[in-house]
C-alpha cells in the first residue's frame, strides 16, 4: 500500500460514463465501455492483476450468434476476472485513497469461477430509469436460469451430478447489458432464458469451460 501522502482525494480517472463508447459496441468486436489500457494503471496493480488473471474492460469480447434486435441485449465474454467498469477510477497512475476497498472485490475474498456482469443503456429507446433497473435485473435472472438448465450454478460450478459438468467450472467473466430495455420487457421471460440458454451451450461453456484439478483450474 502506498502512504497517504501520495495518495489523491479524486478518481485520477475522472468521472467516466460507463457506455460513452456505446457505438464500438453496437459494430460488434471489442465492447469496452472506454479505451483503459494497463499502461493506465498503478503498477501495483498491474502486478495483482497478473496474479489474480484480472482483466481490463476493453478485453471482453461480444459473443458470436447474439441478436441484440431481436432480444435487447448485446452478451460479451472474456476468460479473466474483468474489473469492474466502475471500479476503474479507483486503479490510476495515483492510487485513491478507496483503491485497496475496491482491490478487496477482486482479491481479498473467496472469488466465484465466473463473473456476471450486467447493465442497462437508454440510448436507444430513450426508456426511463424504472424501465432500465427492472430490465437489467431481468436479464440477469434470465442468464442465471440458464445457468442451472445447464447444470452450472450461478457461480459457474459445474454440477456433480452431470458427468458432462462434473468436475469443471466456467472461468472468466460475462457482461450483459439491456441495450434496449423497452424490448426487454417486452418478451416473455422463458423466450430469454431460451436465448440466453442457446448463446451459453454454443459458444460461452465452449469459451469458458474449465476443468478443475487439485493443484487448481486446468485449461
Amino acid at each position: 500500500m502506498l502512504s497517504s501522502a501520495s495518495r489523491r482525494s479524486v478518481p485520477i480517472l475522472g468521472s467516466l460514463n460507463p457506455f460513452t463508447y456505446i457505438a464500438a459496441l453496437e459494430k460488434g468486436g471489442v465492447s469496452s465501455p472506454f479505451s483503459v489500457t494497463w499502461k493506465d494503471i498503478h503498477p501495483r496493480i498491474v502486478a495483482l492483476a497478473r496474479q489474480h488473471n484480472l482483466g481490463l474492460p476493453s478485453e471482453l469480447r461480444s459473443v458470436k450468434g447474439e441478436r441484440p434486435e431481436e432480444y435487447g441485449t448485446r452478451v460479451a465474454i472474456c476468460d479473466k476476472h474483468v474489473l469492474n467498469q466502475n471500479h476503474i477510477q479507483y486503479f490510476g497512475k495515483l492510487e485513491h485513497s478507496l483503491t485497496d476497498k475496491f482491490l478487496w472485490f477482486y482479491t481479498g475474498r473467496p472469488q466465484p469461477p465466473l463473473y456476471l456482469q450486467s447493465g442497462a443503456l437508454n440510448q436507444h429507446d430513450g426508456s426511463k430509469a424504472v424501465v432500465r433497473s427492472t430490465a437489467r435485473t431481468r436479464v440477469t435472472m434470465a442468464f442465471r436460469v440458464a445457468l442451472v438448465n445447464n447444470d452450472y450454478s450461478w457461480a459457474g460450478i459445474g454440477s456433480p451430478d452431470n458427468p458432462r459438468t462434473r468436475g469443471t467450472h466456467l472461468y472468466g467473466t460475462v457482461r450483459i447489458l439491456a441495450s434496449k430495455p423497452k424490448t426487454v420487457m417486452q418478451l416473455e421471460f422463458q423466450s430469454l432464458v431460451g436465448y440466453f440458454d442457446q448463446l451459453i451451450r454454443s459458444r460461452i461453456v465452449p469459451t469458458l469451460r474449465t476443468k478443475v484439478t487439485r493443484v487448481g483450474i486446468k485449461r
